[in-house]
């Protein structure tokens, strides 16, 4: 008992000392001297990475940019940082979001805190906007937000406006996609308004040039033509003026740029119903595109734009041209937006061209494209982002006063913990020593209760065993007892069906019902039998060949899945496998778990059955895209009597028995069974066995 009180009293003053390190601590993060350097042959190999990412030779970009961290003896927090940055640009160019957001962690890592040096607390700010880019993505829009603000804060205590434009640009960006265009001007004026005191080379051009071109599109949405029509004019004249001043290196981007502004320009033309101009900047705007880039979506939403505008004058050939272009693209690429326009023009088409059906069928086609894209729009940030601001300045603000008065708070809290752990220690002496005595009393009076507890234990466990085998004699002899008259009914069925020619159709009909529910009873009926039997069988083994074993079982349920258009793909290991298995019944587990797929799975999907083997023994792998597994049912449905059933995709009938068998089979190879699912998206069951 002392030595507990010595202990207690050891970690609390381990606690102590703990908080007042804590404290010692100085808010933000700490570098070495010379860490907010870019070292010259890092910055060298980024830039020849990066020249040989655009040439398309990948392998050897990175291997520049491997070469460069790897050769430096003493690589800075900014080495690293350019580094992480380089590769979590190059992933996000190719669209790969989560390798893109390893690295960006990456970079936050770095700093821990909000560093103090100016150099660094930019690049501190730039990570917590890529974070919440990489974020957005994944629509995490709630924690997006949350690290623009954090690095909008870090731009506004250095007073940086090329941060602070990146922040208002990104806003500007939430509220357009929002829909709240007015609000979104606000913030890309705000944006362009920093950036004219902005210098920080070829990506103060990119921003600008964008900035002022979706101050435009804001103005086009709320129907006002003119005011539109003069940004695009001047992003237009911006990207040539910094062409001309060959401050623009990539010149295909900016021609490319341009052509997207020439089309924009079309589409106030076109508003405003002047369709000759309309048609002169949509036709320059597809020859610039088609300069570099012929296969681009954007010429091809132009193209539907100009195709429009044809039908609109009734040049229906024209229109047919550049319909048969974007139609060709759409057959090889996927973009939704292009092919939800493309649809709606093919259905204007078909409509002016008194092609009724066609008219319809694009239509239908266009509504369901249009409801995706809007269903889309909708899970993204539908907020009321001046009341974040609002909020989350205010949460600054309350912190930073609990902080100053959580300071002054914790001497006291430190002493008067020191106090009321002493007193603790010696109040827990007396207490522990009472409680000792008390609970050697209880401890012999729960050791007789224990030994008579184990008594009636025995006994219960006695008549549970005689009540299990009564349920098993019970099941057989209703199995055997219900066959007989099924096999009866359904031998009279297909005897009458052999003279089936002086019958009417609905009592073929009927007929047929008939023998689906006797062979629907006797499928049960054997079931019921497997479950009788299970338990008291010996389970055999033999060595199996398991590739043969699953292609057979595949190859018979193949024409059940053909009756719902359903493709069963089977994925096997290229050696052959032998396992010490029972044959049949994991036959029949393997048809358990198949049938369910094909069953629960709508109309024309992919069925996946796979098998590995490793270290760990033989596992199979179902895999369906179908209806999936509701949260409220998973932990019934391996239950024998069980109320988690639910028809298939087709009306198929439920039993509920086929898991729970297979799950008895599994277990008594000395395997398990389980199974991964979300409702509405399928269900993968997963079946690992023993080699031997």
């Amino acid at each position: 008992m002392i030595t507990k009180g010595r202990n207690i009293l050891s970690i609390s003053w381990a606690a102590i000392l703990v908080l007042l390190l804590l404290q010692s601590c100085k808010q933000g993060g700490q570098v070495n001297s010379g860490d907010e350097v870019l070292t010259p042959a890092m910055d060298a190999a980024l830039k020849q990475g990066y020249d040989l990412w655009v040439k398309g030779d990948t392998v050897a970009s990175f291997a520049t940019a491997d070469a460069a961290l790897r050769n430096l003896p003493a690589p800075t927090v900014v080495d690293k940082y350019e580094y992480y940055h380089f590769y979590s640009e190059r992933y996000s160019n190719i669209r790969d979001n989560e390798k893109s957001m390893r690295y960006v962690d990456s970079m936050l890592a770095l700093f821990g805190a909000e560093p103090q040096h100016i150099e660094l607390k930019r690049r501190y700010a730039s990570a917590n906007y890529y974070k919440g880019d990489r974020l957005s993505h994944k629509k995490d829009y709630d924690n997006a937000y949350r690290y623009y603000y954090k690095g909008r804060n870090a731009a506004n205590n250095i007073n940086d406006s090329c941060l602070l434009a990146r922040y208002d640009y990104r806003l500007g960006m939430i509220l357009y996609n929002n829909e709240q265009y007015k609000d979104a001007i606000n913030s890309f004026l705000l944006a362009n308004a920093e950036l004219e005191v902005c210098n920080d080379g070829t990506n103060h051009a990119y921003r600008q040039q964008e900035v002022l071109g979706n101050i435009g599109l804001c103005y086009k949405h709320i129907n006002m033509p003119d005011s539109a029509m003069y940004y695009y004019q001047q992003a237009s004249a911006y990207v040539g003026r910094h062409i001309r001043q060959g401050k623009w290196k990539n010149i295909d981007y900016a021609e490319k740029i341009e052509a997207y502004l020439l089309g924009n320009i079309g589409d106030v033309y076109a508003a405003k119903g002047q369709i000759a101009e309309a048609e002169r900047y949509y036709l320059l705007s597809i020859d610039t595109i088609n300069k570099n880039e012929a296969s681009c979506s954007e010429v091809h939403l132009v193209k539907v734009k100009l195709a429009d505008l044809y039908i609109g004058q009734q040049r229906y050939a024209d229109a047919f041209v550049l319909a048969q272009q974007v139609g060709t693209y759409l057959y090889n690429h996927k973009d939704d937006a292009l092919r939800a326009a493309w649809t709606k023009m093919m259905a204007a088409y078909y409509t002016h061209t008194g092609n009724k059906q066609q008219a319809y069928d694009y239509l239908n086609a266009y509504q369901q494209l249009k409801d995706s894209l809007e269903d889309e729009r909708r899970g993204s940030w539908h907020l009321d982002f001046r009341e974040r601001i609002k909020l989350m300045d205010g949460e600054t603000t309350i912190w930073t006063m609990k902080k100053k008065e959580g300071m002054r708070m914790l001497y006291l809290f430190i002493a008067l913990f020191a106090c009321i752990a002493t007193f603790a220690i010696a109040f827990l002496i007396y207490r522990n020593a009472k409680i000792t005595r008390r609970h050697l009393k209880e401890l012999t009076g729960l050791s007789t209760n224990m030994r008579y507890q184990k008594m009636q234990l025995e006994k219960a466990l006695e008549r549970i065993s005689l009540s299990d085998k009564e349920k098993d004699r019970i099941l057989k002899a209703v199995s055997h007892d219900m066959r007989s008259p099924v096999n009866a009914t359904l031998a009279l069925a297909e005897l009458i069906e052999t003279d089936a020619h002086g019958l009417s159709a609905e009592q073929k009909e009927y007929l047929g019902l008939l023998k689906d529910s006797c062979n629907n009873a006797l499928a049960l009926t054997k079931d019921l039998l497997e479950i009788a039997t299970l338990h008291a069988e010996k389970m055999e083994k033999t060595p199996v060949d398991v590739h043969a074993l699953i292609a057979n079982t595949v190859e018979l349920l193949k024409f059940k899945a053909a009756e719902k258009q359903q493709n069963i793909l089977l994925q096997l290991p290229a050696e052959n496998i032998v396992a010490s298995l029972n044959k049949e019944k994991i036959g029949r587990v393997l048809t358990n778990l198949i049938t369910n797929a094909i069953k629960f799975s709508p109309q024309a999907q992919v069925i996946t059955v796979a098998c590995s083997a490793d270290e760990n023994g033989l596992l199979f792998t179902i895999k369906d895209a179908g209806i999936g597994i509701p949260d409220e049912i998973k932990d019934k449905i391996f239950d024998l009597f069980t109320d988690a059933k639910r028809f298939g995709t087709s009306g198929e009938q439920p039993y509920g028995l086929g898991l729970s068998i297979s799950k008895q089979i599994t277990e008594a190879h000395g395997g398990k069974i389980w199974f991964d699912s979300v409702a509405g998206q399928g269900t993968t069951f997963y079946v690992q066995l023993p080699m031997a």
